[in-house]
Formats: structure tokens, C-alpha cells, sequence
């Protein structure tokens, strides 16, 4: 048995949407690959330090074309396919992780994964069993400061500057039920 952060259903939709954080310390950036790649690198190459990257198509951009972040967070899949090569990934990073995160939850062990790995300052993945989509969120609650940077499907990604929002999504996740599933 694991415990798990169950998100209440009013905010399936919403939370899927990136209109909720755009007004409170997001960008969203769209168009092709390597223009939103281009973007990224001149506008955050120097914060490599602080950043968490969730999802893996964004975290594999991200390395092929800015550097290698604090953080990448990915499950294995992309858009549900499974197509990442975790034996390649793992080259990259410095320190690995893994956790069982159920898709539509966010669980403790995710959360502590996360918390473990900023706070060891050096380059890390984690590898999920299960789901990464709500791990941004997990994201956003648990590091002090930085940015966290997903993708939204068929969208573009987003890049959430952690201090402005931390007090707006620690409110959404209070409403979440932690409760057990084996």
C-alpha cells in the first residue's frame, strides 16, 4: 500500500488547462520544437540550477538543446507511448530516483523523491512507475524556489516560476485527499 494525494474532480479539467496558472507566474510557449528549444536556452540557460523539467518529451528537449537541469521527472511515455530510453537518460544525470506515482494522484513518494533530489543540488532524475502528469504540480509544492517546466499536450510547454505561485497551489492541493491504494 502506498499513500497518495487524490485530486477532487473539479479539478480534472481545470488543472488540464493552462489558462488556471497563466495569470499567477506562468509562460506558455508554443510553435515548433526547436523554436520553443531556442527560447528556453536564452532565457534560462544560466538558471540550469534551478530548474525541474516533468514530462519526458520536454525533458529530452530539454537536454538535447539547453543543458542538463536540476531535475527531470518522466514516467517513460509521451502522450501514453512508451518511446524514452531510461538506460540513455540516466547517462545525463548525476543522481536517480524512482517512485510509484498512480495516474490521477500525486503520491507521497513522488513528493519526498522530488524534495530529496533539489535539495541535493546536483543534476537528478526521477524515474516514475506509473504517471509524472501531476508531479509539476508536486513540483510547484515541494521546491523552495526555481521554475518547472512541462508540457501540455498539443499545446506547448509551460514554464511556472515557483514564488508567485507557491501560495496559489498549496490552496489547490489542500483540497486533496490523501488516502491508501495497493
Amino acid at each position: 500500500m502506498i499513500v497518495v494525494y487524490e485530486m477532487p474532480s473539479i479539478f480534472r479539467a481545470a488543472l488540464s488547462n493552462p489558462h488556471i496558472y497563466l495569470q499567477q507566474g506562468t509562460r506558455l510557449l508554443t510553435g515548433l520544437r526547436e523554436a520553443v528549444a531556442h527560447i528556453l536556452r536564452s532565457q534560462y540557460y544560466s538558471e540550469l540550477y534551478s530548474i525541474v523539467v516533468v514530462g519526458d518529451y520536454v525533458c529530452e528537449t530539454f537536454i538535447r538543446y539547453v543543458g542538463i537541469p536540476r531535475l527531470c521527472i518522466v514516467d517513460g511515455k509521451t502522450l501514453r507511448y512508451t518511446d524514452v530510453n531510461f538506460d540513455e537518460l540516466k547517462k545525463n544525470f548525476r543522481h536517480i530516483e524512482t517512485c510509484r506515482n498512480p495516474p490521477g494522484y500525486i503520491s507521497r513518494a513522488c513528493l519526498e523523491a522530488i524534495r530529496i533530489c533539489f535539495k541535493k543540488g546536483v543534476e537528478s532524475l526521477i524515474l516514475v512507475d506509473g504517471e509524472e502528469d501531476l508531479l509539476a504540480l508536486a513540483s510547484l509544492i515541494t521546491i523552495p524556489h526555481g521554475y518547472v517546466i512541462y508540457g501540455i499536450p498539443h499545446l506547448g510547454v509551460a514554464i511556472s516560476d515557483v514564488l508567485p505561485l507557491k501560495t496559489y497551489i498549496i490552496n489547490i492541493f489542500s483540497h486533496f485527499k490523501p488516502i491508501q491504494v495497493g
